[in-house]
């Protein structure tokens, strides 16, 4: 086994701890920096909304607007029907 490229049983133990010890100060700033860039986003972002989700009502229509939907589709219905029955 080898760390940095030195056989590890040429290391004596406290080479070993120094060069373990290196590798976690690496480490540390590795992530000190990446905890530094979700900070800066998460200072940046919108917030958050609620977690609780907001019951969306029902959409309703008046008898009115249903009459005149349902005279619209008729009506385009109607001239679908007649531009088959024309072309065929």
């Amino acid at each position: 086994m080898t760390i940095d490229g030195t056989k590890l049983e040429s290391l004596t133990n406290r080479e070993f701890w120094e060069a373990a010890l290196t590798g976690l100060e690496t480490r540390r700033v590795h992530v000190a920096l990446k905890i530094a860039e979700l900070r800066q986003e998460l200072a940046g972002a919108a917030p958050q909304k609620s977690p609780v989700p907001v019951k969306k009502t029902k959409r309703r229509f008046s008898a009115a607007a249903r009459k005149r939907m349902s005279l619209s589709q008729k009506r385009r219905w109607r001239a679908i029907k007649a531009a088959a029955a024309e072309a065929a």
